[in-house]
């Protein structure tokens, strides 16, 4: 079983039992009760509460009368579980937020450091909707190795290791999804122009090649994202520079102060007559297809979802290119 790995991390890094409290949520039927019976003999009082989704037989009846094919069938039953179980630890367990983890999820040192220390700043900022420990463009080649500490803000939903709070699910809970519940929360129905938080390099990493996408983009993206293996004391750092009124500011002058490169095809050649280690570049990007040329050239992902490029923030994408910062930015960027 995958999640035994998820678990042991888990209870590895955790600071705190009181603190953090782990919920073990179950599917599949009888098969989640065999699950579930190993895990309680296994892990005893290490987790807090076992809780089983009542509804899945309901659900399987559902799909076969709408006569969905067989391989879709796992992101309705991922959608319908995610929502009963986020359900039940706000309403039933009075939970007042959560940190939801997929069972085939590595983590990194700091990852329980990296949630307590943005915890006050989803709920100071109302223009923040989650924190998530991933980063979609997270390669060790597209990242700043020597920045473990770099956080940005993202309009892009993540997933992979994530936090949302109570009065988030309250506003969700009555039009929650029974289907692709991930690319719903991408939605700008959901998001209402806000944004999460997430790092520079990641806090957690999917094993899981053959899941309910059987393994799409995993050898291309998933499988080289770097998990960062040191531990940053987020706690004791000042994190404020992440809220909107202090973000914005500073983000859209570090775009602006970048240098402006017309083309792809000269950013190697502009790069390297540079003089100055610190400088950064920037190059536009037309409209969707056109973005998706550039993300290809880089080696970043290059879906849009709802009008918003994955890992962009006002349609601008941070990454990294031959050790120097690169910004990808829309025509409209002024």
């Amino acid at each position: 079983m995958t999640i035994t790995r998820t678990l042991d991390q888990l209870l590895k890094y955790r600071p705190s039992k009181e603190k953090f409290p782990i919920v073990v949520s179950y599917d599949c039927g009888e098969r989640g009760n065999d699950v579930k019976e190993i895990l309680v003999e296994q892990y005893g009082q290490n987790i807090s509460y076992h809780i089983t989704h009542p509804n899945y037989e309901k659900t399987q009846v559902k799909l076969n009368e709408e006569n969905v094919i067989q391989h879709m069938r796992a992101y309705f039953h991922i959608a319908v579980h995610y929502g009963w179980a986020l359900g039940h630890v706000f309403n039933s367990l009075g939970f007042e937020f959560v940190i939801i983890v997929e069972d085939d999820l590595d983590i990194a040192p700091d990852f329980f450091e990296y949630f307590e220390a943005t915890l006050p700043l989803l709920n100071q900022d109302p223009t923040l909707y989650c924190v998530s420990a991933y980063n979609d463009n997270g390669k060790p080649e597209l990242i700043d190795l020597l920045s473990p500490s770099l956080l940005y803000r993202l309009d892009f939903f993540p997933g992979l290791g994530w936090m949302m709070t109570k009065r988030l699910w309250e506003e969700l809970e009555p039009k929650w999804p029974d289907r692709y519940w991930d690319d719903w929360m991408r939605h700008s129905d959901q998001r209402k122009g806000r944004a999460c938080i997430h790092p520079e390099i990641s806090r957690t990493k999917t094993f899981g090649k053959i899941g309910a996408s059987h393994g799409q983009f995993y050898d291309v993206y998933l499988k080289r994202i770097m998990l960062d293996d040191k531990f940053v004391p987020f706690k004791s750092m000042n994190l404020d520079f992440l809220l909107k009124v202090n973000y914005d500011p500073h983000f859209m002058h570090e775009v602006n102060s970048s240098l402006p490169i017309r083309e792809f095809s000269k950013l190697g050649t502009e790069i390297r007559r540079s003089r100055n280690p610190f400088e950064t570049f920037r190059l536009q990007y037309a409209d969707e297809i056109e973005f998706k040329m550039l993300a290809a050239s880089f080696g970043i992902m290059k879906d849009f979802k709802d009008g918003v490029p994955r890992n962009g923030y006002k349609g601008i994408v941070p990454l990294i290119y031959q050790r120097r910062r690169v910004y990808l930015v829309p025509s409209t960027f002024e």
